[in-house]
Parts: C-alpha cells; sequence; structure tokens
C-alpha cells in the first residue's frame, strides 16, 4: 500500500520583528527540547569519505525513536526544514516528515510564520498516532514557544526558549566562589549580570559561553565583560576551554583543556578536510560554568539547525539532475558558495554598483573553480543546478568570521590573561601561526650614563618605576608585557591602534614624571611598533613569539631617538592609527634596520609636552 500525506499546520502572526524572530526559532536545539522532542544521540553517517546524514536514537513517549536526519534546509530570515526518515518499530507506521517554518515580515516590526509537520504514513494506525498525538503535539508546542518569544521581546527580555524544569544551582559553593568573584577588579552589576546568567540560564547556555556575545545580549562593553569571565574563571566560577573550529563549517571539532594540549593540525569528518590551526580564527577561548556551581549537561536536542552554523545564510540539498533557486537578502560584502561534496568554492561579490539581481550556477562533477561572481545587494535569485550525479549540499555563507568569538590571539594578548594563567602556554616545540599581531619594543635612552650620573639604587628605582608605568598603561590598552631584556621591553597587542595608544601614552606620562624627578634622574624611552604575522611558542616557561614582523619591531625602537615613537608604514596605513596621531607632527624617512635585508619605510611621531 501506498504511504499516505497528513499534513498540520498552523499560521501565527507575531508583533516582533522578523530578524528577531529568526533568531530566536531558528536555535532548534532549544526549540525541540522545548516543545518535548527526545534528547537524541546522534551519530555521523559517512559516505564516499563524506557525512551524508546523521543517525539518531531516543525516546518519545516512553518508546524507542531511531531516525535518519538528512541536512536540514534555510534561507535566512525565510525558511528552515529539515526530513527525518524513520526506522525501528516508528518505522512500521511513519515513512518520514518534514518538520519547518517558513516566514516573512507582512509590516515593519511584525513576523508571520507558518509552521508545518508534513508526515508519510504507511497505515491507518500511523495516521492515526500522527493526528491524534506526535503532529498536533509538535506543532502546537511550536506555536506556544514563538508567543512566548513574542512575549519576552515585548518585555525586553532574552529571547530564550522556555526550560523545562529548573538547573540545580549548588547555592553555598555558588555563593563562596561568587564573593571570591567580588575580590577582583570588577564592577560588582557585572558580576551580579553573570551571576543571574549561570543560575537561571538553560544548561546550553552556561556551556561553551562566549563573552563577546553575551556582551552584545547584555549590552554591556566586550573587553570588560571578558575580564569578567577569565577573573571568574579564576575565582573558580568557570572553567575555561580552547575549542578549534572548522574553517568551512566553522563548529568545534575538538576541545582543549589547556594550551599545552593543542595539536598543530585538525580534521573535520562533516566537511572531510584536514587543516593547520591559527589563533587568529581557529582557536577561539570560551567557559563553561564550573560543576562546583552548577549540575546537569547539554545535552543535545538538535545539532543541525541554522543557529549552529550562522555564517551560512542558505543551505539546500540538490538531487542529481534538481534545479532549486534560493533567494537571499544579500548585504554589501563578500561570500562564498560551496558544496560539501566537491573541493573549491564560488565568491560571491554583493555590491550597490551591480544591477544583476540573478545569476545561474550549474555544478557537474568537477571541483569549484573560484571564480568570482557580481551579484547586487538586497533579494536576489541564484538558480542552482545539479547535473553532476550526485546529490549535493549547497551553501551560501558569509566571507568574513563573525567578531563574537575570542580568538586565542586575543586572549593570549591580554594583561589579564598572562598574569592569571601564565601556565597556559603551548607544548614545547609546537608553533602556532598567527596572522597579525602588533609588537611593541621600547628600551632606555643611555640607560649606563643614566647609573653613573645618580647612583646604582636611584637609577635602578627610576628603571623599576618605569617598568611599572609601561605595565600598566599596557595593560589600559589591552595589551600584555611579553618580557624584559635588561632595560627593554617588548610587549604584544591584538590591534594596532590600542598599540599606537599605549605608545602615546607612555611617552606622555615618562615626560610628566621627568618633569618631577631630578635632573641627573630624566628617562628618554625609545619605542617601536610594527604588526604583522608571526609564531606563536613557549621558550623560556612563556608564551613568546617569533618571526620576521618581531624582528623588525625589535628593531624598529633603535631608529627612535628617545621621547618619539616609531612606526612602521603598515602600521601608520591603518585608519584608527592615523586618526589618534592626528594632532602630532609626523616625519616620514626610510633607514636600514640590522638584520633586514630591505629597506624600511617608517613614521616618526614627535612627541609634544601638554
Amino acid at each position: 500500500m501506498a504511504d499516505k500525506k497528513v499534513s498540520i499546520q498552523r499560521q501565527i502572526e507575531l508583533a516582533m520583528p522578523l530578524a528577531d524572530f529568526w533568531q530566536a526559532i531558528s536555535y532548534t536545539d532549544r526549540l525541540n527540547k522545548s516543545t518535548g522532542l527526545p534528547a537524541t544521540n546522534f551519530k555521523p553517517v559517512s559516505s564516499a569519505g563524506l557525512v551524508s546524514h546523521l543517525q539518531a536514537k531516543g525516546r518519545f513517549l516512553g518508546l524507542p525513536v531511531e531516525w535518519e536526519e538528512k541536512p536540514f534546509e534555510w534561507t535566512e530570515q525565510q525558511y528552515f526544514w529539515v526530513e527525518r526518515v524513520f526506522k525501528g518499530l516508528v518505522g512500521l507506521f511513519v515513512t518520514n516528515v518534514v518538520t519547518g517554518t517558513r516566514m516573512y515580515a507582512p509590516s515593519a516590526g511584525k513576523a508571520k510564520a507558518e509552521i508545518f509537520a508534513n508526515f508519510n504514513v504507511r497505515n491507518p494506525l500511523g495516521r492515526l498516532a500522527v493526528n491524534l498525538i506526535v503532529g498536533k503535539m509538535f506543532v502546537g508546542r511550536m506555536v506556544a514557544a514563538c508567543h512566548t518569544f513574542e512575549l519576552k521581546y515585548q518585555q525586553q527580555e532574552p529571547l530564550i526558549t522556555p526550560m523545562l524544569g529548573r538547573p540545580h544551582v549548588k547555592s553555598r559553593h555558588l555563593h563562596i566562589l561568587t564573593n571570591a568573584l567580588r575580590g577582583y577588579p570588577v564592577k560588582p552589576a557585572m558580576v551580579d549580570r553573570l551571576i543571574s546568567h549561570l543560575t537561571n540560564a538553560p544548561d546550553d547556555a552556561v556551556t561553551e559561553m562566549r563573552p563577546f556575545a553575551l556582551a552584545d545580549d547584555w549590552g554591556s562593553d566586550r573587553m570588560e565583560t571578558l575580564r569578567l569571565f577569565l577573573y571568574a574563571t579564576r575565582a573558580g566560577l568557570l572553567d575555561l576551554s580552547w575549542e578549534v573550529l572548522c574553517p568551512n563549517c566553522r563548529v568545534t571539532k575538538v576541545s582543549y583543556d589547556s594550551l599545552s594540549q593543542l595539536q598543530p593540525e585538525a580534521h573535520c569528518d562533516i566537511c572531510n578536510i584536514r587543516y593547520d590551526v591559527n589563533f587568529d580564527e581557529y582557536v577561539e577561548l570560551r567557559f563553561t560554568v564550573s560543576p562546583q556551581v552548577r549540575g546537569g549537561s547539554a545535552t543535545s536536542y538538535c545539532i543541525g539547525g541554522p543557529f549552529m552554523t550562522r555564517h551560512i545564510i542558505a543551505q539546500v540539498r540538490l538531487a542529481a539532475g534538481e534545479s532549486k533557486t534560493v533567494q537571499p537578502r544579500l548585504r554589501n560584502s563578500g561570500y562564498r558558495l560551496r558544496l560539501r561534496q566537491l573541493p573549491g568554492y564560488i565568491r560571491l561579490q554583493a555590491s550597490n554598483e551591480v544591477a544583476e539581481h540573478e545569476v545561474s550556477i550549474t555544478f557537474d562533477s568537477e571541483s569549484l573553480g573560484g571564480q568570482t561572481i557580481s551579484i547586487a545587494v538586497g533579494e536576489s535569485s541564484i538558480n542552482l543546478s545539479n547535473v553532476s550525479g550526485q546529490e549535493l549540499l549547497v551553501m551560501i555563507e558569509q566571507e568574513s568570521w563573525d567578531d563574537k568569538g575570542v580568538s586565542a590571539a586575543l586572549a593570549t594578548s591580554l594583561h589579564e590573561f598572562r598574569a592569571s594563567f601564565s601556565s597556559e602556554v603551548l607544548a614545547p616545540g609546537m608553533s602556532v601561526a598567527v596572522k597579525n599581531l602588533t609588537f611593541l619594543f621600547s628600551d632606555l635612552k643611555d640607560s649606563t650614563s643614566l647609573y653613573q650620573r645618580s647612583g646604582d639604587s636611584p637609577a635602578y628605582a627610576r628603571v623599576r618605576d618605569h617598568f611599572t608605568l609601561i605595565t600598566g598603561l599596557v595593560a589600559a590598552h589591552d595589551g600584555s608585557m611579553v618580557k624584559t631584556m635588561g632595560d627593554a621591553v617588548m610587549a604584544v597587542f591584538a590591534n594596532p591602534e590600542q598599540a599606537v595608544a599605549a605608545a602615546v601614552a607612555v611617552q606622555r606620562a615618562v615626560m610628566s614624571a621627568n618633569t618631577q624627578a631630578a635632573s641627573d634622574q630624566q628617562l628618554r624611552v625609545k619605542l617601536g611598533l610594527h604588526s604583522g604575522p608571526c609564531l606563536a611558542i613557549t621558550a623560556n616557561d612563556i608564551l613568546d613569539y617569533f618571526g620576521t614582523t618581531v624582528n623588525i619591531a625589535a628593531r624598529m625602537q633603535s631608529a627612535s631617538y628617545g621621547g618619539d615613537i616609531v612606526l612602521t608604514d603598515v602600521m601608520y596605513n591603518h585608519t584608527e592609527v592615523r586618526d589618534i596621531l592626528a594632532d602630532l607632527p609626523i616625519e616620514l624617512f626610510t633607514a636600514k634596520l640590522k638584520g633586514i635585508s630591505e629597506q624600511v619605510t617608517m613614521y616618526r611621531v614627535m612627541m609634544q609636552s601638554d
């Protein structure tokens, strides 16, 4: 007997913007939990070396349930759905189901959605079960969850899917560790916000936390929130981990408790690629609530929805010989179109200067050529045709990485991290690439004569005070001291503008200190800065850096007269750096630096007394 179709649908209109509704409903893991779907064990199933689907097992209404979960399909803020093919006992009655939501904005500040579940049933008992229990329960709870989103949006609360039950918080330990956190230099209101989150948020919201993402949700400063998390880890409220992300799907492939465990290579079984890790994009610092504070675990209810890979704005399955059209809303930015089954990618450049809103792309059995296709900004039609002879999974993704992750490059360049987690270093002999860091090198001009003029003890005190001054100003500008070498200093920053702002602050502070010092104790600090790629290593039990960028930065301060700041053209070409230096005299010059074969273009910043 042929399968019979059973469709259950509900349409609702919500008083909330479509973008907010999409962010809430596309988090399918929380959504499935709140609608009573079972906690699930997922196992990737491979074909020809590539993951084709997920094998899933769970229990529903007391019965064991097994199914094949196909890849989700979606277009951002338009629709998402997933097909599940049932096996085992349930498969005797129901062949498969496609569940999902279509949505649009009927007017500004409104969202309209159609929630649906389309079943193929084998027999009357399957039809009865779907109509009376499964379908209506699922759709009804989905509708209830959507109205909860609407209410929370109107009350200006976080759009968190309702929890089933409350988390078990160990109040005594929480109280002790919270008091320890209050002893660190963090605002009481920030501590209260974190404790409220750890106490009330769902299990999955207190595991692998991203401080910048939470800062955006809380309306707090990102760096202040990151420091809060570092101090909370020091106090014992949180545990940190280093997540190695896949460069394609951008989800965690392996997690390490310590940098010393980090391996130079990683593998993604979903994308079937092996890649070298780097500190800028592929290694991210995240935080999880300590088991001393809270019980429970982040059980999976869904691992493939749009929220899990938010950089992908459209994903579609194409059967052999099939054609489909997707109509994503493109911003003035770069995108990549890639396939799970074929290597390479096609670059889509969306631009306001392009008039063409429709492109057609055909996939055969060859790799994608890496060509660039220009397309207009806004809603465009991308016609996709598959003539390859196999099913393809097509993904259109943002080219740039989101900025909500705390990269290992940023974390390890912060004073608070190096001061509190000095044991977090790479394994001996291990090196990791860093795409871009900024280095500041300083030295004292004529320090030998300083000791001769004022005597060892007074001179040493002045030099020690100057180290303290530089350390504090570097830390205040989101950098960190790496090491001292005699009277010289090496400091690292994640971005060049903070490094330059720190350098200006150092010279001004030294000038000010000189006005209070005796004439024989005047200091002149030489400063040089450069940014670029490097390698992170462990040397002398600290996280250190080496490479051409570091060598150039180390030589830059030798071109300083003292009391000035010398930058490479790489540094000065940053708009933010030029803005910081806008009121200061600048001298352009070229010079040969020791150990560097070519002439280096440099800018000298002449400091002026306030």
